[in-house]
């Protein structure tokens, strides 16, 4: 398993999976994405420190993806690809 930093080609392949374009993430919108990342990491999305680059949520994301250790981004997109399935499955 990768511990470095998140290359290009697999945030490219995340913005896909998790439909990034335009800023949005999923079907999140702002308030449930926050409400996501806190009922299910346990992690405040909306800290100003992730708003370092832009304030949409697919710019929060990239930047806390680029920005955190391997477990918690494995965790993250672990939990963000549960949610994806079982929106798709329904």
């Amino acid at each position: 398993m990768p511990t470095g930093p998140i290359r290009t080609i697999d945030m490219e392949l995340i913005d896909a999976l998790f439909g990034m374009g335009g800023g949005y993430v999923l079907d999140f919108t702002d308030r449930t994405f926050a409400e996501f990342f806190a009922s299910e990491l346990g992690i405040n999305i909306d800290e100003r420190r992730y708003s370092a680059e832009g304030t949409s949520k697919a710019k929060r994301l990239r930047y806390f993806l680029r920005t955190c250790s391997a477990p918690i981004r494995l965790q993250v997109l672990l939990a963000l690809w549960e949610y994806r399935e079982t929106k798709r499955k329904r």
